[in-house]
């Protein structure tokens, strides 16, 4: 199965390609983290909350203009500060909302979804929008989470996905909901990278980009170089040192790309590329002597391990992205 090109379902995607994720909260400040297809000045704006719902007015308010990384990609970390000298406590449960041009909101049409009104993505049931609490006075009751590195392709399941669980148990419950979470591994790995993986990210990072890059030195555009051919590359023109190199990125589209795939389910395609679109011409098994019979390419074990595991991952990152957008995230 050949995957669809994602210049083929850009249009669909929603405005906010990454995010929201909650960062750096204080009693006088909060930091909201997305990534957006076109520039835009983005307004936070942070409420108390009862019963789920936020107050008539915001507590915290700032704004805060995205940055061009490429064509259709820009960044944005936008922090709120008090309105009228108001700090935040502990023991409240807040709530935040982003506005964008022509006062759409998170819950606006096209800003999260197609059809808008759904914060499910973002948002705990019995709350009206993504929210999040201050530690406690009591360091007893503090609950941090801790986190390592993001391996999409390492064994068994991503592990970030039961700090969702978690949240969703306690959403309403300043003392018992999780406070904080710390990440203090790599947030990507630029070196040992899937090579299916590799295959999406050079697409993503030219439709991301709006253009190709040629290599230099190498004088080749970074696409011609495929997945599981890498390692020459990177050790012979780049002198890096990994010994898991052979799908190293290399463009700045595909670091790019590869960190908006760790973090956020909508540019994963609905299905991951066929073994013969990764390694064409090449065949799954071969025979090898006598009566031996057929027995897995070196290509076809690495695809049997990677494919899989892919998939746990990208199943994962719905609940991934609730969580990180309404936990308090602190990244290395």
């Amino acid at each position: 199965m050949s995957v669809s090109p994602l210049a083929t379902r850009w249009p669909a995607l929603p405005f906010v390609y990454a995010g929201p994720i909650l960062r750096k909260v204080t009693p006088d400040s909060v930091s909201v983290w997305l990534v957006t297809k076109t520039e835009e000045i983005v307004r936070l704006r942070v409420y108390e909350t009862t019963n789920g719902k936020p107050s008539s007015g915001s507590l915290l308010e700032g704004t805060a203009k995205t940055i061009a990384v490429g064509k259709f990609l820009h960044v944005v970390v936008v922090t709120a500060s008090p309105e009228g000298g108001q700090k935040l406590q502990a023991g409240k449960v807040y709530g935040y909302d982003l506005e964008f041009s022509g006062g759409r909101t998170l819950s606006s049409p096209g800003i999260l979804t197609a059809k808008g009104g759904d914060l499910t993505s973002v948002a705990y049931p019995g709350m009206s929008l993504p929210s999040f609490v201050l530690p406690p006075g009591d360091l007893n009751k503090l609950r941090l989470f801790h986190g390592s590195c993001r391996k999409p392709h390492a064994p068994g399941h991503d592990a970030l996905v039961t700090l969702d669980v978690v949240i969703a148990a306690s959403v309403a419950d300043p003392d018992t909901r999780p406070h904080q979470l710390f990440l203090t591994g790599d947030q990507i790995y630029a070196d040992d990278v899937a090579d299916p993986m590799l295959h999406l990210l050079i697409d993503a990072g030219v439709s991301l980009m709006g253009f190709g890059e040629v290599l230099p030195d190498v004088g080749l555009p970074h696409g011609e170089i495929r997945p599981s051919k890498r390692g020459p590359v990177a050790k012979d023109h780049c002198a890096f040192t990994s010994t898991e190199a052979r799908s190293h990125l290399f463009a700045l589209g595909e670091f790019a790309s590869m960190y908006l795939f760790a973090w956020s389910p909508l540019l994963w395609p609905p299905d991951m590329p066929a073994f013969e679109e990764l390694y064409p011409g090449v065949q799954r098994r071969t025979g090898r002597g006598g009566n031996a019979g057929l027995i897995p390419t070196k290509e076809y074990s690495t695809f049997q391990s990677q494919d899989p595991a892919l998939r746990s991952f990208a199943q994962g990152l719905p609940s991934v992205r609730r969580a990180t957008a309404n936990i308090p995230t602190y990244m290395i």
